[in-house]
């Protein structure tokens, strides 16, 4: 028996649970915040800095001279200075992050300015505008955010798709080996195709405590794609576990009540080769 998932009695709930689960959420959910945050702190900065300066000043600007009236810790300037054409000298500010020059009040600068705007200048060598110094937090941190959203989207489309039309069997671990290079466990089920043919399907995983307890494992099968679209049933969150195991109780029951399918998998049970695990047959019926 199979079910699509518009067959199912709660799809929408489903779907919901779908994408929105799984152990990248709360990687989304901490990097928004963090994000979101560092622009808050910078929110100031943006509101009064004037974006014009960094479009019409360049390296390559005409120059003028000037005198510093304002010296802040050596980090931020005032100074008047003239341009041609205007008789009366006109007020610039510029910053200096790095602290390159320690200009003091009075003394003479060189000044770089537009021709076309004259008020807009700057201190040669120094900044135009503040530097948002936690655009170097809340940059990547958005990047992070991203690329956790789409890998969250990805997998989770995956899961769409495979449980938008499926079928379930019974699996049966015949292989774990724990791999020290790597830090994980590689697993090998065997199962019956649709056939009645026995195949192999391989899963590598760090923690393989919820995949090589029982006796036998739930794997999901799409129905035209047998060998390529598949995945252990208690591989998925928990919640998508739980509402899919309700669904397919019955069919679950069904599943480990045949003598026939479980014998012919039987002999390449691991747990066979190296003791019992705990049977899941008994709990289904």
């Amino acid at each position: 028996m199979r079910k699509t998932l518009n067959q199912m009695s709660s799809p929408n709930i489903l779907r919901g649970l779908i994408f929105l689960s799984g152990p990248n959420l709360k990687y989304i959910f901490f990097a928004a915040v963090f994000a979101i945050v560092a622009m808050g702190l910078e929110y100031e900065k943006f509101k009064r800095t004037d974006w014009s300066r960094l479009i019409y000043l360049s390296n390559s600007s005409p120059t003028t001279k000037g005198k510093i009236i304002v010296n802040n810790d050596f980090f931020y300037y005032e100074f008047l200075y003239t341009v041609p054409g205007l008789d009366k000298p006109l007020l610039g500010y510029s910053y200096d992050y790095w602290n390159k020059e320690e200009i003091y009040f009075g003394e003479e600068i060189t000044v770089l300015y537009n021709h076309e705007r004259p008020t807009i200048s700057k201190i040669k060598g120094m900044e135009a505008t503040e530097q948002f110094i936690f655009i170097f937090i809340w940059g990547p941190a958005w990047l992070i955010f991203l690329g956790f959203l789409i890998a969250h989207f990805y997998q989770r489309g995956k899961i769409y798709k495979l449980l938008g039309d499926f079928n379930l069997r019974l699996s049966i671990l015949c292989y774990k080996k724990n791999r020290i290079k790597s830090g994980d466990v590689k697993l090998m089920y065997k199962y019956l195709n649709y056939d009645n043919q026995i195949q192999d399907y391989e899963i590598n995983v760090l923690d393989d405590s919820e995949l090589s307890d029982d006796l036998m494992e739930i794997l999901i099968v799409h129905p035209h794609k047998n060998d390529h679209e598949l995945i252990l049933l208690d591989s998925l969150p928990k919640q998508i576990k739980k509402f899919i195991y309700e669904e397919y109780k019955d069919v679950i029951r069904a599943l480990f009540a045949d003598d026939n399918y479980i014998d012919t998998l039987a002999p390449y049970s691991y747990h066979g080769k190296h003791g019992k695990a705990a049977s899941t047959k008994n709990f289904y019926l």
